[in-house]
């Protein structure tokens, strides 16, 4: 069994408010999962390097969990019940979710990898196709494990705090001319975080230098801060994705140590302003 993740705790700091994860940087390929595509195609569908972008992170006194398993063994930010049937050899035995994301082929067990330039690449084919067997054992070694990690630093934080502030961190491939914000914020439409702490991480990234954007149809969020965000209990939870072309080259996959150095430098700036700004945030549960 392969680790699902890793937890970066701050060294000799006290307990932060603020939680960061990254559940789709893992590179990790478990020698039980079987696909019938390049290795190549399936580097195309995981978030390159964003651990590299948040290294610093924990050196600003706030903890970082990292997953390690691909996204294409399993994708972390979907509902263990998220899965298209079909895919599954004799059929699936529990009540599926069938949401945008399965309806995309884009489920916990996702269909297709390869980059958007050309023919998408199929994960699975009959020789390499995905048992029952096999999907509770990635649920049962990876993705329940990834939460109960999260749960047990928003847990902690939020007990120190009274209330928690989570960033849940992704990036996307965003194509040569294209008019698609730098940054992306995600709450389900308002309803995942306190609407000023939505503010206060937009006007950060602007102030940056950095084009904001928020929600839409790609964008608002998936399973982890569905679970997750419970403004009316203490628990903020925000998405955030960041264009590729700001840290790496979007074709070769290959992280750019000057523009990423900028990234970096400016996320670590970002844990520092949020842990500031959670001693006056007023983020507790209403009473």
């Amino acid at each position: 069994m392969a680790t699902p993740y890793i937890v970066h705790d701050p060294a000799g700091a006290g307990v932060s408010a603020v939680v960061f994860d990254t559940p789709h940087s893992g590179v990790v390929l478990p020698d039980h999962f079987r696909f019938a595509c390049a290795r190549q195609d399936l580097m195309f569908l995981h978030d390159p390097h964003v651990e590299k972008l948040l290294e610093d992170v924990p050196s600003a006194g706030v903890p970082v969990l990292e997953a390690l398993i691909h996204r294409t063994c399993i994708d972390l930010n979907r509902f263990d019940d998220e899965i298209d049937p079909g895919m599954i050899k004799g059929g699936w035995p529990h009540p599926p979710r069938r949401t945008f994301h399965v309806q995309q082929n884009l489920s916990l067990f996702p269909a297709f990898a390869g980059p958007r330039s050309r023919r998408i690449a199929a994960i699975y084919n009959e020789s390499a196709r995905l048992t029952t067997a096999e999907a509770e054992r990635r649920i049962r070694d990876y993705h329940r494990p990834y939460f109960a990690a999260l749960g047990t630093l928003l847990n902690r934080a939020q007990a120190a705090h009274g209330f928690r502030i989570h960033l849940d961190m992704h990036s996307f491939n965003r194509p040569a001319g294209s008019t698609i914000d730098d940054i992306i914020l995600g709450n389900m439409d308002d309803t995942t975080c306190a609407p000023q702490l939505t503010s206060t991480v937009r006007d950060f990234f602007k102030a940056a230098g950095y084009s904001v954007g928020s929600n839409g149809v790609y964008f608002s969020g998936g399973s982890i801060i569905q679970t997750t965000g419970c403004p009316a209990q203490g628990g903020h939870s925000l998405q955030i994705e960041i264009a590729r072309n700001l840290y790496m080259d979007q074709e070769s996959l290959a992280f750019d140590p000057v523009k990423g150095q900028r990234v970096r430098d400016d996320l670590t700036r970002l844990a520092k302003t949020l842990d500031r700004y959670a001693a006056t945030a007023g983020l507790s549960p209403k009473t």
